[in-house]
């Protein structure tokens, strides 16, 4: 139908993209009457969309001037937020209500940058052919009355920089289609401005980096909330899309701040001045503890109360260690890769070859402090002693073994493989001897965590019981079957 319209009369598409901006123009008010109903906007948002494939030039024009309505729809399901404006009253989950919303507006601004660029990145007045749909409304004359700076300035929503920035923001919202489509819509902001962006972050530009309505840190972290959806005790399974869009995004965003980081060199350098400060104060602070520890003896002999001693002086010290670059994220993409479920395992896997592809030899001789951070989670997941891992997760953490071999220079590999062996088994002594103490410490709990497993065991045995008549039938020796198994 639109591209018979798009064919047609020069006014018709006119006024049919005119009927879709006046659809989202009714329905960006906070009320929830009939005329009000978000369906409207989701088919207004649905019909640009198609208009921005099958008739560019119109469309263009007509983006530009729903540009405001389509911003409001993002913003109103900001999870910084924390509520939906357009949630019904007594909802008890505002957040996730009306994502249909949202998501469309994502898939629109996305074919906006695609097929109509312009309409995201215009600072010219809205046409005068859609200024009668939105003149009515105080909060649009700003873009329709005023100069252009000025209307840029005047309304945020308005600005070519709000659609991204609000895309950034939902990262971290809690329907996976919707985090889907805001990964995309960032995914192609990083592809067209990503040298700019690295070259910014690297610098260390501050003023510039604040002025991008994308930021690489707030992204990393985003898409690591995404990832982490797979663990813990209400872990979910993450779509496979969701997952291959976040790693693209997350490998980019992790080479630029490895880049922007020091070298392990002089994070070293750095690490040496700062445990000898600790050491020559601590020493400082020793003597004094000693000087109080004679008073102390002398008090005591009086029966006063005794003050620190050189011993709590002491614990208060810690020699630090050097660290990979942009610790929090390894730490935290290491436990999903480690402890996740399903396909973000997987991407954790896959992000590390990646990544690892992306550094190249030049990046691991600038900082080799991440190659057991990267081999760790790979370690793990091919590790024949540990269970619950599908036999796809382990031929695709030997494949990522094998890429951190080939990329890593000289013996890098082999050592960190090394120090993460020795991790690995410290760990599981440690819990072993945790269970043992327990028993000793906690009988009743150690009793209960028996039971438990004796349970679960029982359970195990008769569902195998269970798959085992099911496949074989009923009739015939059913008891001497099962108990074979």
């Amino acid at each position: 139908l639109l591209l018979r319209v798009a064919n047609g009369p020069g006014g018709t598409i006119t006024k049919l993209l005119s009927l879709c901006v006046g659809w989202l123009a009714a329905g960006s008010g906070d009320t929830h009457s009939p005329t009000n109903d978000p369906r409207l906007r989701v088919a207004a948002m649905q019909t640009l969309g198609l208009a921005c494939v099958s008739a560019p030039g119109p469309a263009a024009v007509a983006t530009r001037a729903a540009r405001r309505r389509i911003v409001e729809s993002l913003t109103q399901h900001d999870p910084q937020i924390g509520t939906s404006t357009n949630a019904p009253p007594g909802d008890d989950d505002d957040t996730v209500c009306g994502w249909q919303t949202v998501y469309h507006a994502l898939l629109l601004v996305e074919k906006m940058a695609s097929s109509c660029p312009g309409s995201l990145t215009a600072v010219t007045k809205i046409d005068d052919a859609y200024v009668a749909l939105l003149r009515g409304e105080s909060s649009s004359r700003s873009a329709l009355d005023r100069d252009d700076d000025d209307a840029l300035d005047g309304d945020p929503l308005d600005h070519p920089d709000a659609p991204w920035r609000a895309a950034q923001q939902l990262l971290t919202h809690r329907h996976q289609w919707v985090q889907l489509a805001a990964a995309r819509v960032v995914g192609r902001y990083l592809a067209e401005n990503g040298g700019a962006l690295a070259a910014e972050t690297i610098a260390r530009d501050e003023d510039a980096i604040n002025r991008r309505p994308i930021q690489v840190d707030t992204v990393a972290r985003g898409c690591v909330a995404v990832l982490e959806q797979s663990t813990g005790q209400f872990a979910v399974e993450l779509d496979e899309g969701l997952v291959t869009q976040t790693v693209k995004n997350l490998t980019f965003v992790t080479v630029v701040l490895m880049k922007a980081a020091p070298s392990d060199h002089d994070s070293l350098v750095a690490l040496r001045r700062e445990n000898e400060s600790n050491r020559g104060r601590e020493a400082r602070e020793a003597e004094d503890a000693d000087d109080d520890d004679d008073d102390d003896n002398e008090r005591d002999e009086k029966g006063d109360a005794s003050t620190k001693t050189h011993d709590d002086v002491k614990k208060q010290f810690k020699e630090k260690t050097l660290r990979p670059p942009v610790p929090w994220l390894f730490r935290r993409l290491s436990k999903v890769g480690a402890g996740g479920c399903g396909s973000a395992r997987g991407g954790v896997l896959k992000w590390t070859s990646l990544l690892a592809r992306s550094l190249g030899e030049t990046g691991f001789t600038r900082n080799p402090s991440v190659a057991p951070a990267l081999v760790l989670p790979n370690a793990l997941c091919a590790d024949e002693n540990v269970s619950g891992i599908g036999d796809d997760i382990r031929e695709l953490a030997a494949e990522a073994l094998e890429v951190l071999r080939a990329t890593m220079p000289g013996d890098l590999f082999s050592r960190a493989a090394s120090e993460t062996r020795v991790r690995i088994n410290q760990r599981r002594d440690e819990r072993r001897k945790r269970k043992a103490l327990e028993a000793v410490t906690d009988p009743q709990r150690a009793a209960r965590m028996k039971t438990s497993k004796n349970e679960k065991r029982s359970l195990a045995r008769k569902r195998k019981i269970q798959e085992f008549r099911s496949g074989k039938g009923s009739g015939g020796s059913t008891k001497k079957r099962a108990r074979e198994v």
